[in-house]
């Protein structure tokens, strides 16, 4: 998620982290797509509309969350109360680039216009579920800081381990400090 993960190897551990960030984070997609699709005049009243289009317009607010989140990756994970910030600034462009993708794939021209419209109204009318959004992007980069800060840990070591198998001159001559 973070650049970090992409240049260098992951353990498996790490890369289960990562997927069950990503599987988290639909959940939280499809609850918000979920409202704002139940409280506006989209669905009937009486739940998820029948048949194959019903079944890919929730298959589109599950897949809409995590795409947005795997777009916004560059915002989230850093540390320190900056990385904080970022996360914030990535939470506002995933939850926009969220609705664009969710909508575009519900219905290809009028749902790019209208779904973000109707996400930032949605979360405007109940700020719960910008809470909710803000919480699950929030929890991923917490994940995603964690996960890296264990990845630069074993780099650390392993970078130690190399430059000790160095001679002293090797040493000198490439590790200055």
């Amino acid at each position: 998620m973070v650049a970090h993960f992409e240049k260098a190897s992951i353990s498996a551990r790490e890369h289960k982290v990562v997927l069950a960030t990503y599987a988290c984070f639909s959940a939280i997609s499809a609850a918000v797509g979920f409202y704002v699709l139940y409280t506006s005049s989209y669905w009937p009243q009486g739940g998820v509309p029948a048949g194959l289009y019903g079944f890919w317009v929730v298959l589109s607010v599950v897949l809409a969350g995590p795409l947005a989140l795997r777009l916004a990756r560059g915002w989230i994970g850093l540390p320190g109360s900056l990385g904080w910030l970022r996360a914030f600034v990535g939470a506002c462009v995933s939850l926009v680039v969220a609705s664009v993708v969710g909508g575009t794939l519900i219905l290809p021209v009028y749902g790019t216009i209208y779904a973000p419209l109707m996400v930032l109204t949605a979360v405007l009318a109940q700020p719960l579920v910008g809470l909710i959004w803000f919480a699950g992007v929030f929890a991923a980069h917490w994940v995603v800081a964690q996960a890296d800060a264990a990845l630069q840990m074993r780099l650390k070591i392993a970078e130690e381990k190399e430059m000790a198998a160095l001679s002293p001159l090797s040493q000198t001559y490439f590790y200055r400090k």
